[in-house]
């Protein structure tokens, strides 16, 4: 099983090989599974024009359409991770998927940001996950999850900070060396 995530960021030599393991007759035991967005990608994107013929040279191509996930799907997340029934994870989950929309993503982050802020935190007594929801709502959490990310960086110490806008200067991509280099600091 080979699982790649983000091909709509994929370039034609990545595209490339996944045409070759798809057809050539020794990887006939691989199961290859690739997640993308369709919104990111148009009818000229590499990966778009690679995908139309893989039906037609014998590779078994199944397309699984993922959207936001449901009130239902949250309030069962919150249940199978707390490890208690329904009415015990109700308002928190009304309340992520409120502010989630039902984007995983952003369902992730969230819950990754109230358990940095101590909101959501492990019961050492019941083996899940505890949380004052009333608190959690006092708090306030950012709709979107720019907003997020933008906060979580505003709480960034300021040297940490002051690399991330240098990092962001240089492109989508950045060398080690290079980024010591603009912060005037060794890669160590």
């Amino acid at each position: 099983v080979l699982f790649l995530d983000d091909l709509q960021w994929s370039d034609p030599a990545t595209v490339r090989l996944l045409e070759v393991l798809l057809v050539d007759a020794s990887t006939r035991g691989l199961l290859l599974i690739g997640a993308y967005r369709d919104e990111e990608l148009g009818p000229e994107h590499v990966l778009s024009r690679a995908l139309a013929p893989f039906d037609t040279v014998g590779a078994d191509v199944v397309a699984l359409r993922l959207g936001s996930l449901t009130l239902d799907a949250v309030g069962a997340l919150l249940d199978e991770t707390r490890r208690a029934a329904r009415p015990a994870t109700r308002d928190l989950a009304v309340l992520l998927h409120l502010k989630s929309g039902g984007n995983p993503f952003h369902l992730g982050q969230l819950l990754r940001s109230l358990h940095a802020e101590e909101l959501l935190r492990i019961d050492p007594v019941h083996g899940g996950w505890d949380w004052d929801t009333e608190a959690i709502r006092r708090a306030g959490m950012p709709d979107g999850v720019i907003a997020l990310m933008l906060g979580r960086i505003a709480r960034l110490p300021d040297r940490a900070a002051a690399a991330l806008r240098l990092a962001a200067l240089a492109g989508h991509a950045v060398r080690l060396g290079l980024l010591a280099r603009l912060c005037g600091e060794t890669p160590a």
